[in-house]
């Protein structure tokens, strides 16, 4: 194989975090790893992620937890790590993180083939998911509001 091109996400927060955390994160990570073998020199993986990956901020119990998601209980303990359950923007945030982190990792694991592992994360596109979602509140409003509320 000399191309693996993954876009696959789902639109609409009625989906709920949990099917979108199926699709969006572990389908990324589940047809790299069947596509590893495949790949010749020369080759690249393209993931699509999304600016939105870039607008959370960053903790380390919930990058962890991302790194090993087919572990059992992976959702819940999400959920506690966040001491909620994600909304839907949230949960695509997080989800998106770890594309970029699945790129990074099989950038390191398959280099020494010559084979290329990217990420590639747009901004706003206009699509029902864009037009739908767009204008609810995501967690950098959320954290930066905190911050400011505990700067006083």
């Amino acid at each position: 194989m000399h191309v693996l091109a993954h876009v696959a996400a789902v639109a609409g927060a009625a989906i709920g975090w949990r099917k979108l955390m199926e699709v969006d994160l572990l389908g990324a990570h589940l047809i790299a790893d069947a596509v590893a073998p495949l790949m010749v020199p020369g080759g690249v993986a393209i993931l699509i992620s999304s600016t939105g990956s870039y607008q959370c901020p960053v903790d380390s119990r919930i990058e962890a937890l991302l790194d090993t998601p087919f572990q059992t209980g992976f959702m819940e303990k999400l959920a506690e790590a966040r001491g909620r359950e994600p909304d839907f923007l949230e949960a695509y945030f997080m989800a998106k993180q770890r594309v970029n982190r699945v790129a990074r990792r099989l950038a390191l694991e398959w280099g020494s083939r010559q084979v290329r592992a990217v990420s590639v994360s747009p901004g706003l596109i206009n699509t029902r998911m864009g037009r739908t979602d767009a204008d609810q509140p995501h967690c950098q409003r959320e954290s930066h509001a905190t911050e400011k509320s505990t700067q006083r």
